[in-house]
């Protein structure tokens, strides 16, 4: 028989998995058609031509997320609209001031992420460490967009404003 600490021991090591269809399972009516579609598309994908091996360890199904479309969130899109606009009210000291603080903590969060990749990279599924790769380079580009607003905002302070001929429609030539 086994014992206590020796169970314990062996279900801290099973994939994360192994817990969630375990809740799920107490949702027959979610779990039973979500797994088999779950299993049907495991295995469609396994017989695709170049498909990177799936490990069970890797896996973290959501049984019960099975839709055929998703809505547009307009936050996702409208925040960006909304924080350059609250960037360009504050003026371009405060904008400056802003932008070094949040170039700061890109720097800290960017290091932080190649931290993790470079102690998770060799553990991590293939399109893993392409997603957190992606998400690097990301915030690297925002974070050296950052310096480039910074410089841009200076280089407009010690430099009188430029008039651009305008077309006819009054933008720039």
């Amino acid at each position: 028989m086994l014992n206590r600490e020796r169970l314990e021991r062996f279900a801290r090591g099973l994939p994360p998995v192994v817990a969630q269809v375990g809740a799920r399972a107490l949702r027959a009516g979610a779990t039973t058609s979500g797994g088999v579609a779950y299993i049907r598309d495991w295995r469609a994908y396994r017989r695709l031509p170049n498909a990177e091996r799936l490990r069970l360890r890797d896996v973290f199904p959501q049984l019960g997320d099975r839709v055929t479309s998703s809505p547009f969130d307009r936050h996702y899109f409208y925040q960006d609209i909304w924080a350059a606009r609250a960037v360009a009210a504050l003026g371009p000291d405060a904008a400056i001031a802003f932008l070094q603080k949040f170039r700061a903590a890109l720097k800290t969060y960017v290091s932080g992420l190649e931290t993790y990749q470079r102690g998770n990279a060799p553990r991590m599924a293939q399109s893993a460490r392409l997603a957190l790769e992606c998400g690097i380079r990301g915030y690297r580009g925002l974070h050296d967009w950052t310096s480039y607003a910074i410089r841009t905002y200076r280089q407009s302070q010690s430099s009188p404003p430029s008039h651009h001929p305008k077309t006819k429609q009054g933008g720039p030539q």
